[in-house]
This record gives structure tokens, sequence and C-alpha cells, in this order.
């Protein structure tokens, strides 16, 4: 199976920007959709950067403030996957 080009740091870096930045935030979190970010498609994968990205879209979608506290407690609590993305 051939590997499509990406770069994890990078996406962690769109994340850490649309973290910090209300700005950035309110223009990507509409254009970006959680398969921007790689994965390889197995079955049952766990994507650490598509959970993040989808616990700061429901923070945004709900209107909660988005800030780590909040992102932490989404991911926790509501999606019950800190724990196996590295908490």
């Amino acid at each position: 199976m051939k590997v499509l080009p990406h770069n994890e740091e990078s996406e962690k870096a769109v994340l850490g920007a649309i973290i910090e930045s209300p700005k950035i935030r309110n223009e990507l979190v509409n254009k970006l959709v959680e398969s921007d970010f790689y994965g390889t498609g197995k079955k049952d994968e766990i994507v650490p950067n598509r959970l993040v990205f989808r616990a700061v879209s429901t923070l945004v979608d709900s209107g909660a403030v988005v800030d780590l506290a909040s992102i932490t407690t989404e991911l926790d609590v509501n999606m019950k996957v800190l724990s196996q993305i590295g908490g």
C-alpha cells in the first residue's frame, strides 16, 4: 500500500493556530474537515489530529470557549478518547 504524502507536524501547527487564534479558527474551522488530517484508512484507526479537530469543531459549533481546558474536557468526558490519543 502506497503511503500518501503527509506531515504530522504541519497538521499540529494548523491545530495549534486554530486553538490559539480566534481569527484563524473562524477562517479555517468551517473550511477543513476531519479527513484533511492524515489517516491510513484502517478500520478502528485512532487519528489524534482528527480527534482534536473534531473536539474543536464541536466546541465552535456549540458556541463554547475554545481553550486547552475545554478541548481536554471534550476529548475526555464527551468523546472518551483522551487516553487513546496520549492525554
